[in-house]
Parts: structure tokens; C-alpha cells; sequence
């Protein structure tokens, strides 16, 4: 199938280009003029250990009053170019340190300006750099909403397969079945509009047709950070952000070649009922992957890798084939100027597991799910420059481009066809502006344009568009008190149905009584434009039916949070938040009269109104000059719908998380436990479609695992050879439960995993 209109859509989308550029970009040069016009002061510097007197390699420098900043490199230098004359203050921070602020720094013209910079070790990630919140770098004690963070080496320690299982011990944070829920907001609708918003790079990377996050297109090895913002991000981020912001920071390029091979081994262990086993072999999983970081000169540098991987499941047809490949290029234009491009693709052939025959064949689907095969191409491209015009004022203009082209074989049909099909074009282009207009004053401003193309035989043949334009502005009263506000407006248009336009504005205090102690208030409001596939897919599945509803409304919420943390001694750090929101119009999938059917009919509607609300906390700690470091949450969740008193579906109440680690005799060792209170209310319309699908329990896993690095000095390859190997036991106590209602969640397994550097 060919998508057509193809050479039309990209002129369009060509055109938005160049009068974004022509009417914003253009006249901030003539206006403020090229910051390297002159000859203006540098300031250089060095980054040490304070108490081992070691470089430091990748501390963040930022030039406070000026958007101005760089990165320490592989030997803890750095250089900040093009300085007006004058009296300057420098914030310093690294993960593992705290955070330093360097004051009196004074810079003369045609000057160089050398400081040294100590940063002490500490195990609190206090002074971590948040770029997602405000889309500008920030210190994590000064962001008005509840932000997590989890860096590659947590990644890596639970071999992560795809970014999503990175996730589950979030505080707050609830993964079913590839799908997120940030505090309850999102619930669960089966691979169809999520309520948070993936961005990758600050980049936005959701599924043109179904609006839905596909977390296996992202090359894991590709991944420096995630940030998890919590709460409605509309203000900021526009549609699919109201029930927050998950942003995937890929990894910079080395200074320093280097090449990473990676692979790793496991077996699911067979099911201890006799009825539930369906295969007489033992059923693997396994992936390899190589990825390479290099400099190519002083200007450019590359990252860039492949990697395969598959599952035999431990379900019946629910094997998973895969092919990521992934580059990233950096090219340094000059001290000002900086383009950043990246490109990935996946392949993938699975099998479709809907839900179980029966709850004495739980591993096994129904007949007809057995005939069902689904292959997926998807393939991201996306490119951001950043011009520096002088020292207070900086650009970026960044685009991304999501094509994904899937079939699924078999036994789902649309019109009597045996193969349902979807071809889509997502795009999207972003200019904005940083601006500091004094040092305790800043803004950001900017314009978003959207595109999605789409040829489905589920959905039609469907063209989406939107357009946005936003605001913030960050206000710094003095060190105790710091403010945020802004406001977005969207405008968006789907195929015929009427355009919609939506104001959302947010508002934030900070306030910093003393050092270690922090509290914050923020709200917000979010709204969620309905996808494609909820307003028009037409289908049926054996017993099922869906049918289209061109009549959804937006989404939209009110969010509010107010919480605080506090360092309580140099090894423990706690931090509590009080939430809620308001939604309407939130759009659930429902069962429906339909006298043109003879199965059950599914529709996406709107109901009226509904009310969430709830607690979060968390503690950390780093005892043993971090030998012993332990997270422990805790997530209480109200949910209603305010018209029947009745929980919203799928969402615990519940949520504790225990994640340790320990560093004894060279070795690592790690468990996590987590608990979910058993969900209150599901699809009741289902229950008797699928046999026992009310069946459900709380959620106890506890998992662990071993870990031992090595290195390597002499070899043939005369480089240094560092090794990492681990075995994890998941679901060690081998507790069965179910995320979604006729399908069981993961069962114990065991992988050996094994990663060299060079």
C-alpha cells in the first residue's frame, strides 16, 4: 500500500520549515546581531574530585544570568567563549556530587579567565540538570513540579530490553503491559492514546496513528538518562502530555573512542501447573548488541550501533523478533553553533497474545489469536541546531520525523479482509527561544507545527494537523524564592471534524528556607487531543467489535501538587508530594448497544467527569561511601468518577517500591521488590467474553541479581578492557498475577548478561 498525496505532504511540510525560519529565525540575526561578531573574554576551566583531586568528565558548567553553557571533557576542561566584560557566577554539577556555585568571576575582553572547581561527592541526586521541565537546564532543587530520574547505570544493572521496564520501580510510576501510568492518570486502553508524552531528545515520538508510545523503537544502549515529569505538561509540551513527560536524553559522544559489545542470555521457567504448559522445550530469550562512540575530529562525531533480539515467551504465540539499528551524529559548527542528528530503525515479527483461552489455559490464547502475526517497520529521524546569537539569547530549531508501517496477519478482519494494515507519517517542527533578560529573569518562547499522514484500512485515509505557540517565564525573587509561569495554545484539525484550540496555562513557586530543605506548588492544566484510532477504527476481533466515534472531545485536566523534600543527614534524603486533578471529558473504551452487529461493540466515549487525588513519598540513602544504597516509595492513588462514585479503571490504590543495592567482596549485588494493590475496577463488560476475566490479585515481585566488573590492561588491543557480568532472577518467588484482565504477567526467568568495553 502506497501513501498517497506523499510529494504534497513533504512540500507542505517543507514550506512550514522555511517560514518558521524566515519569520523567527531570521530576525533575531538582524536584530541582535552574531555573538562572535567580537572579540569578547573566555573563561576556562577545570573540574576536579575534591577529595580524590581526580578530572571530572562530564560536569555541567552554566553561566548564571547568560544562557551560556558547556561540559567538562575527557579531562575535566572546559571553555566558555564570547563573554561580555564583567563581574560572572558559575553552577557547577555532576551526578554522585554536589552542586557548586563558583561566584566572582570576573572576564575582561580579549582575556582568558582560568578557575579551578572542586565538586564534593555526595550519593543525594539533588543537584542533578533537568532539561525536561522548562525545557532549559535546571538544577533539580529548583523545578516546581516532582521530577524522577533514572540514569544508564540503573538501566544497565536490570538489563533493561526495552526503555519502559527501565521504569517500573519509578516512584509513582505503574508500567502494564508496555503502557504508562504517572499517578493514575493514564489507566490502561490497550496500545491506544497515551496520556504521557514520550519525547526522545525533548523531541516528541508517538505513533502517528494510534498516538501510542512504542518503547521498542528506542535502542536502550542509545540512552544517557530518562526524566520523568509528573503531573499535566500541556502548558509546556501540548497534547498527550497531560498526565506528564517521560524524556529519553540520548548518550553524547565520547571523547575518547569507544566500542561496547553487549549480549545476554535467559529461560523462562516452566509454570508449576500442569494445564498451563503448552511447549515440551525450554522456552529462551537472548540479544546481542555493538554500538560505537567516536570523535571523528575536533567538530564531528558519531554514535552508532545495531542490535538483535527475541523471545520465545512463555505464552503462546507471544514471541517478539527484533532489529534496532541507531546513529547519532554531532557536528560542532562552531563555539556558537551546534546540529545534532539522529536516526533509528526497528524490525520486529511477533506473535499476538489478546487474552487466554480459559484460567486453566492461561498461557495459551484463544484458537483464533493463534493465527495472528504482526510485523512492524518503524523508522525516526530527527535533527536539532542550536545558534548561540550572543551571550543572553539563544535559538534552537529542531524537527522529528515517525514513520511506521505495521500488518497485522490473520484472524482480525475489516470488511471481510484477513489483514488489517496502517501506514503513518508523524512530524512534527520546533523553534524556541531562550532569553535571559537579567540574571534573575528569564523566558522561553516559541512555535510548534504538527503533521500526521495516515492510510489504514482500520482507520481510513486520514491527515492530521496542529499548531502551537508558547510562553514561560522564570522569576528569581532572591536565593529562597524562584517563580514559574507560561501558557500554550494549541490549535489542531483532524481529517473533517471541526478544528479545536486549547489555552493551558501553568504556574509554579520554589521556595529554599535553608540549604537541604525545599518546597514546591505548582498547577497546571492538560489537555489530550483524541487520536485517529479512537475517532475512527473499525474492526472486530472473533467476539469483539469496534467501532468508530468521530464525535470524541479533547481530554482535559487540572492539576495541582504541592510538596517539599529534605536532605535529613548527608546519607538520606526524603521527599513528599500532595496531588490532584481534575479531568473531563476523559475518553474510556466502553461497551455499546449496536443492533448492526452480532458480537459485543466497543466505542471510545467521553465520560463527563472524573476526580483523582493522592500522596507520594519517597526516601533515599547512600550509607558506606555508597556501598549501600537504597529507594524506598510509597504512592497512595484516589480515583472517581465523580458521576457514579466509582473507581476509574485500572489504577491501584497502591504502590510501594524497594530497590537496594551492595557492594561487598568486588561484587554487586541488587534486589527490588514492588507491591500494587489489587486493582479495584476493570472492564466488567468483558468479564464472561473472556473466560474468568475478572480474576485478579495484588502485585508482589520481588527481584535480584549479581553483579562483577573486570578489567583488562595488557592485551593484544592495547587499549584498556573493562567487562560486566550479571545474573538477574526476575519474579524470583515465581508469583503469578496479571496486569490486564486475561493475560499473565511475566513469570520467573533467569539472564546472564555480559557487556565489554574497549
Amino acid at each position: 500500500m502506497k501513501i498517497k498525496n506523499t510529494p504534497r505532504f513533504l512540500s507542505a511540510l517543507c514550506a512550514s520549515a522555511f517560514k518558521i525560519f524566515l519569520l523567527f529565525v531570521m530576525p533575531s540575526h538582524f536584530l541582535f546581531g552574531e555573538a562572535s561578531a567580537q572579540q569578547r573574554g573566555i573563561i576556562s576551566g577545570s573540574i576536579f574530585n575534591k577529595e580524590t583531586n581526580e578530572n571530572l568528565v562530564g560536569a555541567n558548567i552554566l553561566l548564571q544570568g547568560t544562557v551560556l553553557g558547556t561540559t567538562s571533557d575527557g579531562s575535566g576542561n572546559f571553555l566558555l567563549k564570547n563573554i561580555h566584560e564583567g563581574k560572572y557566577s558559575l553552577a557547577v554539577s555532576l551526578i554522585g556530587f554536589h552542586r557548586e556555585i563558583v561566584n566572582n568571576i570576573f572576564v575582561k575582553e580579549n582575556e582568558i579567565t582560568f578557575v579551578k572547581i572542586f565538586l564534593s561527592p555526595t550519593s543525594l541526586h539533588t543537584s542533578e540538570v533537568i532539561v525536561t521541565a522548562n525545557r532549559s537546564p535546571q538544577s533539580l532543587s529548583e523545578i516546581p513540579v516532582s521530577v524522577s530520574v533514572v540514569d544508564a547505570a540503573k538501566i544497565s544493572q536490570r538489563n533493561a530490553i526495552s526503555a519502559d521496564q527501565s521504569l517500573r520501580y519509578v516512584s509513582g510510576v505503574n508500567v502494564s503491559e508496555g503502557q504508562i501510568n504517572i499517578r493514575g492518570f493514564s489507566g490502561y486502553t490497550k496500545g491506544v492514546g497515551s496520556r504521557v508524552l514520550l519525547l526522545v531528545d525533548g523531541m516528541p515520538m508517538l505513533a502517528g496513528d494510534t498516538q501510542e508510545i512504542i518503547w521498542e523503537a528506542i535502542p536502550v544502549s542509545q540512552i544517557s538518562k530518562i526524566e520523568i515529569v509528573k503531573g499535566a505538561g500541556s502548558a509546556t509540551y501540548g497534547s498527550s502530555a497531560l498526565g506528564g513527560v517521560v524524556n529519553i536524553i540520548t548518550k553524547e559522544i565520547s571523547e575518547t573512542p569507544q566500542t561496547t559489545f553487549k549480549t545476554y542470555g535467559g529461560i523462562w521457567e516452566q509454570p508449576k501447573y500442569k494445564s498451563w504448559k503448552w511447549s515440551s522445550r525450554e522456552r529462551l530469550f537472548n540479544g546481542v548488541s555493538f554500538s560505537r562512540s567516536e570523535k571523528i575530529n575536533d567538530a564531528v562525531g558519531l554514535f552508532y550501533g545495531i542490535s538483535h533480539t527475541q523471545d520465545d515467551s512463555y505464552k503462546r504465540n507471544d514471541y517478539w523478533r527484533r532489529w534496532n539499528i541507531f546513529s547519532k551524529l554531532n557536528y560542532t559548527i562552531s563555539s556558537n553553533e551546534k546540529f545534532i542528528a539522529n536516526f533509528s530503525l526497528l524490525n520486529q515479527k511477533r506473535g499476538n497474545f489478546l487474552y487466554w483461552k480459559s484460567l486453566d489455559e492461561a498461557l495459551i490464547p484463544q484458537d483464533d489469536q493463534l493465527k495472528e502475526r504482526v510485523e512492524t517497520t518503524r523508522m525516526n529521524f530527527s535533527f536539532s541546531y542550536n545558534k548561540i546569537v550572543q551571550e543572553n539569547l539563544s535559538y534552537t530549531f529542531r524537527g522529528n520525523f515517525f514513520y511506521a508501517n505495521w500488518s497485522n496477519i490473520a484472524a482480525l478482519t475489516y470488511k471481510d479482509s484477513t489483514q488489517t494494515h496502517s501506514r503513518s507519517f508523524a512530524s512534527s517542527l520546533e523553534l524556541f527561544y531562550n532569553y535571559q533578560m537579567r540574571s534573575q529573569s528569564s523566558f522561553t518562547f516559541g512555535v510548534e507545527a504538527k503533521s500526521n499522514l495516515i492510510r489504514a484500512n482500520l482507520f481510513g485515509e486520514r491527515n492530521s494537523n496542529g499548531f502551537a505557540a508558547f510562553i514561560q517565564e522564570e522569576e528569581k525573587f532572591s536565593d529562597f524564592v524562584r517563580t514559574t509561569i507560561g501558557v500554550r495554545s494549541d490549535f489542531s484539525k483532524v481529517d473533517s471534524i471541526n478544528a479545536v484550540g486549547e489555552i493551558n496555562p501553568k504556574a509554579g513557586i520554589v521556595y529554599t528556607p535553608t540549604l537541604g530543605t525545599t518546597f514546591r506548588a505548582s498547577i497546571g492544566s492538560g489537555f489530550r487531543a483524541p487520536s485517529v484510532a479512537e475517532l475512527f477504527i473499525e474492526a472486530n476481533s472473533g467476539a469483539f467489535n469496534t467501532k468508530p466515534n468521530p464525535k470524541l472531545l479533547p481530554e482535559k485536566n487540572w492539576s495541582f501538587e504541592i510538596g517539599g523534600n529534605q536532605i535529613l543527614s548527608k546519607e538520606m534524603l526524603f521527599d513528599v508530594s500532595l496531588f490532584e486533578s481534575e479531568f473531563n471529558n476523559l475518553i474510556e473504551p466502553h461497551l455499546v448497544n449496536d443492533p448492526n452487529v452480532a458480537g459485543l461493540a466497543i466505542r471510545f466515549d467521553n465520560v463527563l467527569r472524573a476526580r483523582l487525588y493522592g500522596m507520594e513519598m519517597s526516601l533515599q540513602s547512600s550509607f558506606f561511601e555508597n556501598d549501600l544504597q537504597t529507594e524506598i516509595s510509597f504512592t497512595h492513588v484516589v480515583s472517581k468518577d465523580v458521576h457514579t462514585n466509582q473507581s476509574l479503571k485500572y489504577r491501584p490504590r497502591n504502590l510501594f517500591y524497594v530497590s537496594s543495592t551492595v557492594n561487598v567482596f568486588g561484587l554487586q549485588l541488587g534486589a527490588d521488590f514492588r507491591s500494587l494493590s489489587r486493582v479495584e475496577k476493570i472492564d466488567d463488560e468483558f468479564v464472561g467474553v473472556i473466560p474468568q476475566g475478572d480474576r485478579r490479585v495484588p502485585i508482589y515481585v520481588f527481584d535480584a541479581r549479581v553483579a562483577k566488573d573486570f578489567s583488562f590492561v595488557e592485551h593484544p588491543f592495547g587499549k584498556n578492557i573493562s567487562c560486566t557480568t550479571s545474573l538477574q532472577a526476575n519474579n524470583i518467588l515465581q508469583y503469578y498475577y496479571n496486569e490486564f484482565i486475561g493475560t499473565i504477567a511475566p513469570i520467573r526467568n533467569f539472564v546472564l548478561t555480559v557487556e565489554v568495553k574497549m
